[in-house]
């Protein structure tokens, strides 16, 4: 049961994180079919490295704010290598979310979840 509402929050998760995209004039899905395996797996990558081994470390050393603060700034900061300067907001909004999501949960099956489904979906 406590599973089910995990996998559920993922996909709650994954429409918050698809709204910006949805406020665009084409919001069609624009992934190539073939890039779809290789984004599940950076996307399960970037949450085990993020909000699984850095958000851990970070909260050893000064607790859940500095997870959360942490793990957010340095997602935006390696994003900023591949997105646009004004894409960073939403990234940094993206991050916090998740980041928040992992500390309430205590796992990262709602975030893996959401950040899978967004990236097949955009």
């Amino acid at each position: 049961m406590v599973v089910g509402f995990r996998i559920l929050g993922g996909c709650a998760l994954a429409v918050v994180l698809l709204m910006p995209a949805a406020a665009r004039a084409n919001a069609a899905p624009i992934l190539p079919a073939f890039l779809a395996l290789p984004a599940v797996v950076v996307s399960i990558g970037e949450e085990v490295a993020f909000r699984g081994a850095l958000y851990a470390a970070l909260e050893d050393l000064g607790g859940a704010p500095v997870a959360i603060i942490g793990s957010t700034a340095l997602w935006t900061a390696a994003h900023a290598l591949s997105h646009p300067p004004q894409f960073l907001f939403a990234v940094a909004a993206a991050g916090l979310l998740l980041a928040l999501w992992r500390w309430a949960c205590k796992d990262l099956v709602g975030p893996i979840i959401g950040h899978v489904l967004a990236d097949l979906a955009l």
